[in-house]
């Protein structure tokens, strides 16, 4: 008897972990459609930093 009620009791658990995650994913969906521009700008800023990284990496890795 107490074993049917632990499983149960898990089962609830899991299935409101799942729920929450489902709604944490559409929330991130929702915020992605809403603030598409600035996540558009902010890949744009991060682009520059990131091929000077790389560049100087061919560069460490040519000196070798």
């Amino acid at each position: 008897m107490a074993d049917e009620v632990k499983k149960a009791g898990s089962n609830v658990q899991s299935m409101t972990k799942m729920a929450a995650g489902f709604i944490v994913l559409l929330l991130g969906v929702l915020l992605t459609v809403r603030f598409f521009w600035a996540l558009r700008i902010l890949v744009a800023g991060c682009i520059g930093p990131f091929m000077i990284l790389a560049g100087l990496v061919i560069i460490a890795i040519a000196k070798e």
